[in-house]
């Protein structure tokens, strides 16, 4: 029935880099490892997020290399995945210093990851470290070393973003040199004249804001008022894009060849298009409004998105849909967005064992029912496998004579 849903007549299928397949239009992409037996019971063909070695040292490596090979024995392709914006526990450990790496608002004060309000280590809270920062850059490398082991056939990057959608910031030493070089070399001068600069000489964001009687909070709540903020962003957004273009020739030289290369981002906003020239394909969390309990339009934005961009697209719900999901018993929802997503060419990921949120339970896993075990799987997702052929021959928009 599912593959009823779908236009036919003419192959595609975005491609990598080295012009291998990136996502075929009926892929069944697991969100994270899974045992062996949920695999097979979705008809997987590929593992995204599929973490780094947490510990390091030889076990944790032996770890991660035995979920990729666990994983090719089936015929799964497998992204190993970095935290770019999570793993603060694991900086803290690996940075005697740094304290010198969390992003800062206009009152130096630190900034923390909104959604981790509930975890700690070692009495600090979760802080959001700064990309631009050589010492979290030099974790994220670190991270990238313990993520590239086992044969692993593309990595992906979670929070990718990076300081560039810090929540109020960031003002750190490294962002206000880096932003007065990058005005030095692309602002205009009737820019900065409009704006009230004079001379880039000694220029400081933070105080030129704090001349003009900015605060933190106008910062994080109409930041787009101030002046030269959509300067200061675009030079926040490139920098996060040109960092992870560091990162995947770091890890593709440390493989020895190319990977396949994804962020979390559906390609759904002008902001979220910029890393669009070094990834392969979106993979990331989409919202679809379960509250609403109505087929969802985003997801069809977003999957004509990545058409135009002739990228593959692999999402997942919001953390908020998959608890509403799950609270509120809505299996239903589930199978109407994988019917919509896979009739638009794309996938929704396989849905055993999503992160939720809500404001009161924090981050937590749901459990959604029919998204769990072989039964459950299987009224699932052999729609998509039986529906592979026409799948297969999507065809992105229709030509009339």
């Amino acid at each position: 029935m599912l593959a009823g849903l779908c236009y036919a007549l003419t192959g595609f299928a975005a491609v990598g880099a080295d012009g291998a397949v990136a996502l075929r239009r009926s892929e069944v992409v697991f969100m994270g490892p899974k045992e062996v037996d949920i695999y097979r019971a979705y008809n997987a063909t590929m593992v995204s997020w599929g973490g780094f070695a947490h510990l390091r040292d030889a076990k944790g490596a032996e770890r991660l290399e035995a979920r990729v090979k666990a994983a090719h024995e089936l015929g799964l392709r497998y992204s190993v995945g970095l935290a770019f914006r999570t793993a603060f526990a694991d900086m803290i450990e690996f940075d005697p210093k740094f304290e010198e790496s969390v992003t800062g608002d206009l009152d130096g004060q630190p900034i923390l990851v909104p959604w981790l309000w509930d975890h700690q280590h070692k009495g600090h809270p979760a802080y959001w470290f700064c990309t631009n920062s050589p010492g979290y850059r030099a974790y994220l490398k670190d991270q990238t070393r313990r993520a590239v082991t086992g044969a692993p056939d593309g990595l992906h990057i979670d929070d990718y973003a990076g300081t560039s959608g810090c929540p109020g910031g960031c003002f750190c030493r490294h962002c206000l040199d880096g932003f007065t070089a990058w005005l030095k070399a692309h602002a205009k001068p009737d820019e900065l004249k409009a704006a009230g600069v004079e001379s880039l000489d000694g220029f400081d964001y933070a105080a030129f804001l704090k001349g003009r009687g900015a605060t933190a909070e106008d910062v994080r709540k109409k930041r787009w008022q101030l002046p030269l903020n959509a300067l200061y962003e675009t030079f926040q957004l490139q920098a996060s894009r040109d960092f992870v273009a560091e990162i995947r020739r770091y890890a593709e030289e440390l493989r020895g060849g190319p990977l396949l290369m994804s962020v979390n981002s559906s390609g759904g906003s002008a902001q979220s298009l910029v890393i669009a020239p070094v990834i392969d394909y979106f993979c990331g969390e989409v919202g679809h409004q379960a509250a609403r309990e109505k087929v969802p339009a985003e997801p069809v934005f977003v999957a004509k998105m990545a058409d135009a961009l002739g990228k593959g697209l692999a999402c997942t719900a919001s953390g908020q849909d998959w608890a509403f999901v799950d609270e509120q018993k809505r299996p239903g929802l589930v199978r109407t967005w994988i019917a919509q997503l896979y009739a638009f060419g794309h996938g929704l990921m396989a849905p055993h064992r999503q992160w939720a949120y809500t404001a009161t339970k924090g981050t937590h896993c749901a459990d959604c029912g029919l998204c769990s075990g072989a039964s459950g799987a299987r009224s699932i997702c052999i729609p998509v496998h039986g529906g592979k052929p026409v799948l297969s021959n999507y065809r992105k928009h229709i030509t009339t004579t």
